[in-house]
């Protein structure tokens, strides 16, 4: 009997086209497959690899037994949330490389159980236009919610509560020397997604520095996105504020404890209300957060000369002084108000681009 209403069992069929894995030996197997076409990007592989499998870790655990198997994806990081969500997981692990044609089917004559979502993850416009939806936007917010839950209950148990010890070499604090003296045993960040190739911030410790001037008991630090699972659970559950540039990074902020601030910049064209792109839903999963979309000012001229693309894969940006002067006035004077005040339907705020100013991009 299967307790788990969103996962199903079946018994996949033999195929002399695809390569088959003789697992007979087993009596249950746990197919972690993502079946979204863009698993290798870590945006989708967080919301429609892992969270769209939550439930299979459940089951996991709850039939954990040495006479079962996981089957998960080759993908950097995926069998790290095995040892977050099962850590007493006594099935076996196979892990398999994606083929070109997707095919990949089981001899086995065990029960199989998997997840058969394709596209889990519903972006704010489909929420907001789309109500044939409910259900599956009703998934989603269900299984967020155990996700965090779990999340939340790993920290607790894995995590010293007043002092992050962030040992990586990959966790160094890029501080000038104005800052080398911060307090590091502070729990809270103004934490930084830095991006190293596409949508730079290059002004970005600037903006973190203008925060921390509002609240100086924060310490600065940086998200480079090769951090381990729990070291990035570690970093944004402990970020006060989370600033970056639209992008995968920003899935992370499903480790966000109540009371973080999310600060996304993104683009605004020539009438600086149509917005390019936002992950606020992120914030509709995770109610706790507070999600501020800040939007750049992008010329119309540039809009142009260049196609559709150009948003995503522009080289850097520099966030105006004017705008960075309007997102801490704003802090300053909302923080309080929006800390008490806010709930899951308005816990996204939208400001600028700032009057007169004009974002450099590459």
């Amino acid at each position: 009997m299967n307790p788990f209403n969103n996962v199903s069992t079946n018994i996949n069929d033999f195929s002399n086209s695809c390569e088959v894995i003789d697992l007979t030996q087993f009596d249950l197997i746990f197919d972690f497959t993502c079946l979204h076409s863009h698993f290798a990007s870590y945006f989708h592989f967080t919301f429609d690899c892992i969270l769209a499998n939550y439930e299979i870790f459940e089951a996991l655990s709850f039939y954990n037994n040495s006479n079962s198997i996981a089957l998960m994806p080759n993908v950097p990081k995926s069998t790290q949330y095995l040892d977050i969500f099962v850590p007493d997981r006594e099935s076996s692990l196979l892990t398999f490389n994606y083929k070109k044609t997707n095919c990949f089917l089981l001899k086995s004559n065990s029960t199989v159980i998997y997840t058969p979502v394709k596209n889990f993850w519903i972006d704010h416009y489909s929420i907001s236009q789309f109500p044939t939806n409910s259900t599956q936007i009703q998934r989603m917010c269900e299984t967020s919610k155990k996700f965090i839950s779990a999340i939340n209950h790993y920290r607790v148990n894995n995590f010293d509560k007043n002092t992050p010890s962030l040992n990586s070499n990959n966790l160094m604090n890029k501080f000038d020397s104005n800052y080398d003296n911060q307090d590091k045993n502070t729990n809270q960040f103004i934490l930084i997604i830095s991006r190293s190739t596409t949508r730079t911030i290059r002004n970005e410790f600037q903006i973190a520095v203008k925060i921390k001037n509002s609240f100086p008991h924060l310490v600065i630090n940086y998200f480079y996105g090769n951090e381990s699972i729990p070291e990035t659970i570690q970093l944004f559950s402990n970020a006060k504020f989370v600033i970056g540039f639209h992008g995968a990074g920003l899935a992370n902020t499903l480790f966000c404890k109540k009371g973080t601030t999310v600060i996304e910049y993104s683009i605004a064209y020539s009438n600086a209300n149509d917005l390019w792109r936002t992950n606020k839903e992120i914030a509709f999963l995770n109610d706790d957060i507070i999600w501020i979309t800040y939007k750049l000012n992008l010329p119309q001229t540039k809009r142009l000369n260049y196609t559709y693309y150009f948003e995503s894969k522009m080289q850097y940006v520099i966030v105006p002084d004017l705008d960075i002067s309007l997102l801490v006035d704003f802090l300053e004077v909302n923080m309080s108000l929006i800390e008490t005040h806010y709930n899951k339907t308005n816990n996204w705020i939208v400001l600028g681009p700032a009057e007169n100013s004009t974002t450099i991009y590459g």
